[in-house]
Order: C-alpha cells, then sequence, then structure tokens
C-alpha cells in the first residue's frame, strides 16, 4: 500500500492513514501535513482562509490541522467537517491514546465501546482512543468538529 501511495497508483482512506500512522508509530497529521505549515502558521483563527480543509478519504469528511503534531507537545489539533448519513468506524491508535472531541456545529455520536454518545454543540467527550471507535452524523445535517488526539508516550 505504501508503495502505491509513492507512486500515486492509490489514494488512501482515512482509515488507512491511521493504520498507517499507527503501524509506523507517527502521528496523523504527519502523514497529511501541508506544505502551507511552518513555524509562524501556529494557532490560525478558525474564521481565516488559510486553514485547508482535506477530503483525504475521499468521502466528504474534511480535516483540517490547525496544530501538527509535536512531540515535546504531545498532540495533534484538527477541526473535522463531517457531511449528512456519515458513518466511520475508526481502528485504534497507539496503546495511551486520548481523543478529545468539541462539537462546533450539528450534532455527531461517538462510538464509545458498544455504546453511541450522542454531543451536541457546546458538548465535549474524552475517550481512550487506543480501542476501537466510530463516528457518525444523521440523515439532516453533518457535524464540525474539534477534535485533539493526545499520544501519550
Amino acid at each position: 500500500m505504501i508503495g502505491q501511495i509513492e507512486r500515486e497508483e492509490s489514494s488512501p482512506t482515512i482509515a488507512t492513514l491511521w493504520k498507517l500512522a499507527t503501524g509506523l508509530d507517527v502521528s496523523f497529521s504527519s502523514l497529511v501535513g501541508s506544505d502551507a505549515w511552518n513555524e509562524s502558521f501556529r494557532f490560525p483563527k478558525l474564521t481565516d482562509s488559510n486553514l485547508i480543509r482535506n477530503d483525504v478519504g475521499n468521502d466528504g469528511m474534511l480535516v483540517s490541522i490547525i496544530q501538527a503534531y509535536e512531540p515535546h507537545l504531545g498532540f495533534e489539533w484538527f477541526e473535522i467537517t463531517f457531511p449528512p448519513e456519515y458513518l466511520r468506524n475508526s481502528e485504534p491508535h497507539i496503546v495511551g491514546t486520548l481523543e478529545f472531541v468539541s462539537v462546533l456545529e450539528g450534532y455527531l455520536e461517538v462510538l464509545i465501546g458498544k455504546d453511541w454518545e450522542k454531543l451536541a454543540p457546546g458538548q465535549t467527550i474524552r475517550f481512550a482512543a487506543d480501542a476501537p471507535h466510530g463516528y457518525r452524523t444523521g440523515s439532516n445535517e453533518g457535524a464540525k468538529v474539534h477534535c485533539i488526539i493526545h499520544y501519550i508516550k
């Protein structure tokens, strides 16, 4: 798969990128990072047009890197936009990884264990992301969230 991606013969899904990141013991943002990010581009406002929204899985989910992973910080921070009728089952991240999801717009359900937790705008949830988990939206609207992934090493 890595060879196909390098030769631009394949476009990996989000799930594949997460598996690669976990297998290579690197952060997700290191695989999808933008050349636009640099030392002076630390904390853009969400209204700034310089946030690059990537449909990295070609499934309608848009991911923007707000803060790329830096080892001394131990986390990466994203803005994620989920389209309506979206479902993603995510593989476990590196052991000890925590995920924080805060809903900005719409409603998002997060699968933790066997239970779906429904989040409304302004609500935040924290969970162990080193186990299978998932995300889904309803049929009428998508959701926009902030997601922080904290790697404990």
